[in-house]
Order: C-alpha cells, then structure tokens, then sequence
C-alpha cells in the first residue's frame, strides 16, 4: 500500500515537473517571437519623390527611412528579425501592394524574411542604383549650402560624406576648395580668407587643412561661450581670430 502510493507520488511529480518543462518552453519561444512594446515614434516611409501624407517628415530617401526604423527598434530593444514584420505595415504608404507581393515570396510559418532580406529587396526596389547615386551626390556637391542651426562639424561630415558618394562624379579639388567655402557664412569666409592668406601655397589649397581651422573655429566659440557665439553655425563673434 505504501510503496504503491509512493509510484503514485513519483508520477504526479514528474507530470508537474513535465508540465512545467512545456510552459517555460513556450513562455521563451512567445517571448523571443513576439514583443508587447509598440514605439509611438516609427516613421512613415515616404521619402522625396515618393510622399503622400503632408503632415509627415519627408525623408531623403528610402535608406533614411530604413535607418530611422532601425534606429528606433533598437532603442527599444526590438530584436529586428522577429518583430519588423509586425511593425513595418504601420509605416507604410504607397508601399503596401509591394509589400504583400514581397511577404508572398515566402512561407511565413516555417521561414518568414529577415530584417535584412526585408531591407535589401526594398532598397533595390526604391533605391537608387550605384550611377545614379553618385550623379545625385555630384549635384548635392555642387549646389551645396550651410544650415546656420547645424554644427560645423555636422556640414563637414555631410560634405564628405557626398565626396565619398560621388566617386568619379566628384569636382575637382580646386573646385571643391570653392563650393566648401562658398557654403560658408560670409561672416566665417571672410575669417577664413585671412587664415589662409599666411599659410603657404600647399596648405592654402588643402581642403582637409580648411576644414580643420573650421573644426578648429568651432572649438574655440564653444570655449568662449555665447558671448563669443555658439558652436552652431549663427554668426561669429568679431572678437575671434584666427591664424
């Protein structure tokens, strides 16, 4: 009697344990699969050329868009791969028929897309391709100004960044000297010509030196404080000079 109600003790133990074993699994299987945090900031994917919502920001294009999505599930700690596809129709516009037809491609309950296959098939759809963006960014180069409310060294990493872009479609260095300073305030250009009116002829041409004695303007305005301006890019103070 006893050693039999002992087996009956034994197998009610290794039910519940089995029991609890299942209900783990799955709590971790919903968990990894599935998230309950939905971010109120996610854009809408319309970008210049391609917008149809007014009251929305209007990205430079589609990889903006796609940075700006990622960024934000990463801050919210989203693991991309399982929780985009949940995500992704919100932002959406005019881009809703080319995502279904996307999503039939595959069986989304054995296989569904990764972020980065999701990524890929929309920047080849919208995006540019390599000779286009480097056309795009030899004219951005050409006509290119200062936001006076961004950071010098904001407009110079932009200003590199279309340098790098434009490849065989970037100006001469010659030129190049001349559109950076041509984008500058007059106030700053006219600092800047003085500077470079003592240095010799190689540095005078050299765009990476002009660029630092602008990095270098910067650094000592913020130094200075707001009596001696601000490190964006409003006016310069008379008092600094540089040299």
């Amino acid at each position: 009697m006893l050693m039999s109600s002992c087996r009956e003790k034994g197998e009610l133990i290794r039910t519940l344990v089995g029991t609890l074993d299942d209900t783990s699994g799955s709590q971790k299987y919903h968990t990894i699969k599935q998230s309950s945090v939905v971010p109120n900031n996610l854009p809408l994917f319309q970008w210049e050329g391609c917008a149809s919502v007014p009251t929305a920001p209007v990205f430079g294009d589609v990889a903006a868009c796609l940075q700006k999505f990622q960024d934000i599930m990463f801050c919210h700690n989203l693991n991309y791969d399982t929780n985009f596809l949940c995500l992704i129709p919100a932002c959406l516009t005019t881009q809703r028929s080319w995502f279904d037809v996307f999503l039939s491609g595959f069986d989304l309950s054995r296989r569904p897309p990764t972020w980065s296959e999701f990524k890929r098939a929309m920047t080849e759809h919208y995006g540019l391709t390599v000779d286009e963006d480097r056309t795009v960014a030899g004219v951005e180069l050409t006509d290119i100004s200062m936001n006076r409310h961004k950071t010098y060294d904001a407009f110079i990493d932009r200003f590199n960044g279309l340098r790098r872009r434009a490849v065989d479609q970037c100006p001469p260095n010659s030129v190049l000297v001349k559109k950076f300073l041509n984008a500058l305030p007059l106030d700053l250009q006219d600092r800047i010509a003085v500077s470079r009116s003592s240095l010799e002829k190689p540095k005078k041409n050299n765009l990476e030196h002009i660029m630092g004695l602008v990095k270098e303007l910067g650094k000592v305005k913020t130094k200075r404080g707001p009596e001696a301006g601000t490190s964006t890019l409003g006016g310069v103070d008379k008092k600094i000079k540089m040299g």
